[in-house]
């Protein structure tokens, strides 16, 4: 546009003044910045375009991502979950396992008190057999004196 102001101001061939050549200087001044302006406008048209492009690319992408990222998260979240089950069941062992510790304990404990009144009962028995052994003795004499007296 500016180039095309500039063409319809142009003096006339022929036309010789002093103005009308230094017109022409400055017509074509103006008509070579009117060109170098329009190939930066269209360096920068071309520029945006570019820009505009790569911004939907990276909207794209970025679309792409969320949806991996979503992808991951569900698998993530039941992995968290089983964890924690695990985690609750392995306690719950680690106590049943303290449980039977504890009662296996008091088993081998009351195991040697049995085993300690065992030693102790069969002192008593081995000397209650004996006694038993004098006593039948001794009563079998008594029934003996007791049939003397009888008759």
């Amino acid at each position: 546009m500016v180039a095309a102001a500039a063409t319809d101001r142009l003096p006339e061939p022929g036309v010789g003044h002093a103005a009308g050549a230094g017109f022409a200087v400055v017509a074509d001044e103006v008509r070579d910045l009117a060109g170098r302006t329009a190939n930066d406008a269209a360096v920068i048209g071309r520029t945006v375009d570019a820009l505009v492009e790569a911004a939907q690319r990276s909207a794209t992408s970025m679309s792409k991502v969320r949806s991996l990222v979503t992808e991951v998260h569900t698998p993530q979240e039941r992995i968290a979950g089983d964890v924690a089950r695990q985690r609750r069941d392995a306690d719950a062992v680690g106590s049943a396992v303290t449980a039977a510790n504890t009662a296996s304990t008091t088993i081998h404990d009351v195991s040697t008190a049995v085993a300690s009144g065992t030693a102790r009962t069969q002192e008593p028995t081995e000397s209650a057999g004996q006694l038993a052994t004098a006593v039948r003795g001794t009563a079998g004499r008594l029934g003996e004196l007791v049939r003397q007296f009888r008759l």
